[in-house]
């Protein structure tokens, strides 16, 4: 098989959910275990995280900077049809925005088929990121266990 051809195959087993990384620690710390999902226009992906025991959810942008460091954002979530939730981000670096993360947020992310963000800055620039998050449960297995969702 080919480069390209092996390149197809990744990407399109990327655009139909999750990727999953599952890292035990050795040392009992809890590990770290993640999910990702790539948006359907090529904007950030979104990934779930449990490191150490503790959750993370990032939208990382997988080309050129996008995002301005030490930047707060606002951050609107619904999962499906579902209500809306709002939490705080904040840029980490020009490609990462931390989320302020709940259990209950990434519950949701968990059962939702399309999840979408809207992402707002101080000065009224937004942009709305629509992710493929069908297979959440199946995916979110290690998370779920290393960060007690259930």
């Amino acid at each position: 098989m080919n480069v390209e051809r092996v390149s197809l195959v990744i990407v399109a087993v990327l655009l139909s959910g999750w990727t999953t990384s599952n890292k035990e620690d050795h040392f009992g710390e809890g590990g770290t275990f993640s999910a990702v999902t790539l948006e359907q226009t090529g904007g950030p992906g979104l990934v779930v995280k449990c490191v150490e025991r503790r959750l993370a959810v990032r939208l990382v942008s997988g080309g050129g900077d996008m995002f301005k460091t030490g930047t707060s954002y606002v951050v609107k979530l619904r999962a499906d049809k579902g209500p809306i939730t709002t939490t705080a981000g904040k840029a980490i670096s020009e490609r990462i925005i931390q989320l302020e993360t709940q259990a209950d947020m990434v519950r949701t992310i968990r059962k939702a088929s399309e999840t979408a963000l809207r992402v707002e800055s101080a000065t009224d620039i937004s942009s709305t990121f629509v992710y493929n998050t069908a297979g959440g449960v199946k995916a979110f297995a290690r998370i779920a266990q290393g960060c007690n969702l259930d």
